[in-house]
């Protein structure tokens, strides 16, 4: 039974990543790095994925762009201690990719402790062969 229950776990991954086209898997790929990069603190990696006409609105409605998000990241005022999507939704309209998601962490905001769950939308447009995020949406979930 276990070995007909695992046979039937590896035939759906296998035909779940088959159905996954090359650009579909690149934008999961920049969206992985993006987490990636902002729970290490690499602002260097952050910057690249970041279109430099992007735009955040954050939970609270508040808005930013890249330098500012970038900042935060740099002066050490939003650390993440953990920090991880799942759920992860990818549209294809051409050059453009728009995720949902829902992402889990745990860190600091300006010294504060916080833990957190939000639905997340981002819009990832592919420029110079690759893919940058240009906007991102989120709303926390109570």
């Amino acid at each position: 039974m276990k070995v007909l229950y695992l046979a039937s776990a590896v035939i759906a991954l296998a035909l779940t990543a088959s159905a996954q086209s090359k650009a579909e898997r690149e934008v999961l790929a920049a969206n992985l790095a993006f987490d990636s990069a902002i729970v290490a603190r690499d602002a260097d990696a952050y910057a690249k994925i970041l279109a430099d006409d992007f735009i955040f609105t954050g939970a609270d409605g508040t808005v930013s762009d890249k330098k500012g998000e970038i900042d935060r990241v740099r002066s050490g005022r939003l650390t993440f201690e953990s920090g991880k999507s799942d759920d992860i939704r990818v549209k294809l309209y051409g050059n453009t990719a728009v995720v949902t998601g829902r992402f889990t962490a745990k860190g600091k905001d300006n010294g504060k402790d916080f833990t957190f769950v939000e639905r997340y939308t981002a819009v990832f447009v592919k420029r110079d062969g690759r893919w940058q995020m240009v906007a991102e949406q989120a709303t926390e979930i109570r």
